[in-house]
């Protein structure tokens, strides 16, 4: 599957798209090593229409490197329909610190398995007023660290929204994603 070079992608997809961070490993060849490695993506993205796009990131010093590039080649032949309609690159150093340490949070909880209290969290944001993802949390009974966890989930699946540019934490400002 061929790369698409040059301008990194913007992600403008918070209303088309589901945002997923739980993607397997995909195994492939390395033609530097001449062995077979495994890579995890970091985002895949599924648009309203099907359309499957993974996501590759790394900071701009790594991706100047040649052995950057020749891996990610490798990597990109490796990407079966199964896996994702297409793949692009993305330099992380166009994104704030916030906006990457937000998205490794929701990694992070995307790891951590509670449904009970997703389903809890996402009725109270169904169903009560609260204005701050404090409020949100308020209105759920369980302890507010396992209720930040859920909501975490729930911004990482696209139920809930906030602003990514800003750090996500309890006084942050989240709305049920219609």
């Amino acid at each position: 599957m061929p790369r698409e070079r040059g301008r990194p992608f913007t992600p403008r997809f918070v209303q088309q798209s589901r945002l997923e961070v739980q993607l397997a490993p995909l195994r492939f060849y390395c033609n530097r090593t001449r062995k077979i490695r495994s890579h995890s993506f970091d985002l895949r993205l599924t648009f309203s229409d099907g359309y499957r796009r993974v996501v590759f990131v790394r900071n701009a010093t790594s991706l100047a490197k040649p052995e950057t590039q020749n891996e990610i080649d490798d990597i990109f032949a490796a990407v079966t329909d199964d896996v994702a309609d297409d793949a692009v690159v993305v330099c992380a150093d166009d994104y704030t610190r916030a906006y990457r340490d937000n998205l490794r949070r929701i990694w992070e909880m995307l790891q951590l398995s509670d449904a009970e209290a997703d389903a809890i969290v996402e009725d109270a944001a169904r169903t009560t007023n609260y204005w701050y993802l404090g409020d949100l949390i308020a209105n759920c009974n369980m302890e507010s660290w396992r209720g930040y966890q859920a909501a975490m989930r729930l911004i990482g699946q696209n139920v809930l929204w906030t602003d990514m540019h800003g750090v996500i934490d309890y006084p942050s400002r989240v709305a049920l994603n219609a």
